[in-house]
């Protein structure tokens, strides 16, 4: 135990510090092995010169040297080994070996860099490649992708996800939390109860929050609550953990050990009781690390130790407890440092240590103690219970408010490094759906473990509720809002400077750090990239689709379709990133046609960048809200409508025929002081001879040219290139264009995005 006057020491902090910087620096992206041990080296020897020139400094050099060993370890652990690598096509290998940056697997047409899709199948498991499986590579653009790595758009290879029909599963996995087939049978049992329920919405909330499987949603419906700040309550987490622990596990524990003291005259803790139930529940909600850090606290608890002279529970320090939890995750996997989930886990937990407690007694100061005064307005005395709830209520309502705004300043830096945006409103809204998801996570826990005969409608009265806050949510401003990329410790210092404030006791100290955190938040947000000289366009790698975006003098964006058939993560991977990067004034948007290949990412899209004007077709998904004020216009038939009427940037939409599909599409040219930029759509035959039919504007000279219908075959090739006579032709397709020989013959520059992978212009530049 220990008093304030008597600070812990806290050695055990100074050497998580040492062991997790360490295994973080092992396994930083974009060092070598070499590099990483030479790393290592270095370390020690800082600290033997420290300890030589400083007899003192031994804590130093201590410290260097677990963060040597650490980074070392980490080294060899993420580093590349033989395996699937080196294996033939139709090897077997685990799981395990595939996580990101680890093994490669072998197709027999070509090796890349691979990891198993999320909730494929569970680690350990022994899987192969399916025999004839196919080549899904994420889309790629000239910005890397923060959740691929540096490999995905540098060009040193290509990180792509095995989807289930790429897989063939040999052998279920055989680990800690391995059970057999009777866990198995429960899980689907389970899964199957949840199934039936009639309404989709209720299946796929009971799901997500019970057992973590979020494939009953809806498409796209997932993104809502990723946009309002609150999907880590569809991640089993903790969270559930607390929860059923709490509401359903303790209370039949204490039921079950009344039981049993009543028939056989014996007693039984009721915590040890329900250790089965949390124990069962660990590996049917997917095992996950957070899951079971949860369960670990609660089966521990009983063991604490307690103090005999006052029977109270002793008081532990909670960063000594913080580093003694990351001590151990370091120790049970040297990569832990370089996990999200590990760094938002600990970041969170270390916001509420430090700073939990000092913002509820400034909220306490601020207004006043919780709670209904026990006497009224006119001086009458008011119910004890009355009393009691209202504070009870208040208190539990500070420090829900309270955890949430402490726990988003503190994983702030990390969401935002690594997803470039952040939902204010989360910090609200995840204290509002507390209560509807609880009571939600406790009726479907009754229903899908126990099979009680829950009603249904109040499995629907509380889904529905969910839905409801979560849209009116997503209905406000800044849900989210997308952030330009800035340094990681920018956003760092913010988020020291803002929990600095709440734990300091001085208000013009708080007051000081606070104007340090809004100076920070002000450089972060200030446009950090200047518009460019001229125009530049980009043709992103999509595979069999087309996604083309130029980014304009004054430092608006055009984006012309945004679709893919046959690759991941377009929009999050590749558009997302390139918009981010340009952080662009407006955007705007033209698309040629309605199909998935042209249009399968802009839902995404238009939720982040609003658009400033809509040409051309409607989305097939116009996204959750469509409400945003915008101006549209198209062509009802064949035709040409100018989009702008600057004379330094003039923008034309062209639309040669009304027939539906592909000789219906649009075709979006850009003028510049370098050229036109003619970015056809995918009409062949008749809609592409009305075009140039119609065409009323400058001919010449045609910078690039964007073939349509990803380079197929058409009887207008020839007329098209020679109207045109551009300087360069663009093609986006996933295989060698059929038009690629007849542009090669008539000498012109031809680039197409599956040999070159993305394109990219400044069209100032020869």
């Amino acid at each position: 135990m220990h008093t304030a006057a008597h600070p812990p020491r806290r050695t055990l902090l100074r050497v998580c510090a040492a062991w997790a910087g360490g295994s973080y620096l092992g396994c930083a992206a974009g060092l070598e092995a070499g590099l990483e041990l030479g790393l290592a080296f270095g370390l020690l020897v800082g600290a033997g010169l420290a300890c030589a020139l400083a007899p003192r400094a031994h804590k130093l050099a201590g410290a260097l040297v677990l963060g040597a060993l650490a980074a070392s370890a980490a080294s060899r652990a993420s580093a590349l080994g033989p395996g699937a690598a080196d294996a033939d096509p139709g090897a077997a290998w685990s799981v395990r070996e595939l996580q990101p940056g680890a093994e490669r697997a072998s197709t027999g047409r070509a090796r890349v860099q691979a990891e198993i899709a999320p909730g494929v199948v569970e680690e350990g498991a022994r899987v192969a490649l399916a025999p004839r499986s196919l080549m899904r590579l994420p889309a790629r653009g000239p910005v890397a992708d923060p959740d691929e790595g540096p490999s995905a758009a540098g060009g040193r290879g290509r990180v792509r996800e095995l989807l289930p029909d790429e897989l063939v599963r040999l052998e279920p996995a055989h680990g800690f939390l391995y059970l057999g087939r009777p866990l198995a049978r429960l899980r689907s049992a389970a899964l199957a109860r949840i199934e039936g329920l009639h309404d989709p919405a209720v299946r796929g909330l009971c799901a997500a929050l019970l057992l973590g499987d979020t494939s009953l949603f809806a498409p796209g419906e997932q993104d809502r609550y990723v946009r309002t700040g609150t999907y880590h309550l569809l991640v089993v987490s903790g969270t559930q953990v607390v929860l059923l622990s709490w509401l359903v596990f303790a209370p039949l524990a204490r039921a079950l050990a009344a039981l049993f003291e009543r028939i056989a005259r014996g007693r039984l803790r009721p915590e040890l009781l329900a250790l089965p139930a949390v124990a069962l529940y660990v590996p049917m909600a997917g095992g996950d690390a957070p899951v079971l850090r949860a369960a670990l606290v609660f089966a521990l608890v009983p063991f604490a130790p307690r103090s005999n002279a006052q029977s109270v529970p002793r008081r532990c320090d909670g960063l000594t407890l913080w580093a003694a939890a990351l001590c151990c995750e370091c120790a049970w996997d040297p990569r832990a440092a370089s996990s999200l989930s590990v760094e938002l886990s600990y970041a969170a937990t270390l916001g509420l240590v430090l700073a939990s407690g000092p913002a509820l007694a400034w909220l306490a100061r601020g207004l006043g103690p919780p709670g209904l005064s026990r006497v009224d307005s006119l001086g009458r005395a008011r119910p004890e219970f009355l009393c009691v709830a209202s504070t009870r209520a208040a208190l539990s309502l500070r420090t829900a408010l309270v955890a949430s705004v402490v726990a988003v300043i503190a994983t702030a830096p990390l969401v935002l490094g690594r997803f470039g945006e952040l939902c204010p409103s989360g910090i609200l809204s995840t204290v509002l759906l507390l209560p509807p998801t609880s009571l939600l996570l406790v009726l479907a826990a009754l229903h899908a473990f126990l099979g009680l005969p829950v009603p249904e409608q109040l499995l629907t009265l509380c889904a529905r509720a969910t839905d409801v806050l979560v849209r009116a949510f997503d209905a406000l401003p800044l849900s989210p809002a997308e952030v330009p990329p800035r340094p990681f410790l920018l956003w760092a210092a913010v988020a020291v400077a803002l929990l600095g404030a709440l734990r300091c006791a001085s208000p013009a100290r708080a007051r000081t750090l606070l104007r340090a955190a809004a100076l920070l938040c002000g450089i972060a947000l200030l446009p950090w990239t200047a518009a460019p000289v001229e125009s530049v366009l980009v043709a992103l790698d999509v595979g069999h689709g087309t996604c083309a975006a130029v980014r304009a003098s004054d430092g608006s964006a055009w984006i012309f379709d945004a679709g893919t058939r046959d690759r991941t993560g377009l929009a999050r991977g590749a558009l997302g990133p390139l918009l981010a990067a340009w952080d662009p004034g407006c955007v705007r948007y033209a698309l040629s046609h309605s199909e998935r290949d042209h249009d399968g990412a802009l839902d995404w899209v238009l939720e982040r960048y609003p658009p400033a004007l809509w040409a051309g077709a409607e989305p097939a998904h116009p996204g959750e809200r469509p409400a945003h004020a915008f101006r549209r216009v198209d062509l009802a038939g064949r035709g040409v409508l100018e989009l702008s009427g600057d004379p330094s940037a003039r923008v034309w939409l062209l639309r040669g025929s009304t027939q539906p599909g592909n000789e219906g599409s649009r075709s979006l040219v850009l003028e510049g002081p370098e050229g036109l930029l003619w970015l056809a759509g995918d009409a062949v035959e008749e809609g592409l001879r009305g075009q140039l039919e119609a065409w009323n504007g400058p001919w010449g000279p045609v910078q690039v040219l964007l073939l349509p219908h990803h380079g197929g075959e058409s009887s207008q090739l020839g007329g098209l290139l020679r109207a045109l006579e551009p300087r360069q032709v663009w093609i986006s397709s996933s295989e060698r264009p059929a038009s690629a020989a007849e542009v090669l013959r008539r000498g012109i520059r031809l680039r197409w995005t599956s040999r070159e992978g993305p394109l990219v212009l400044d069209v100032k530049s020869p």
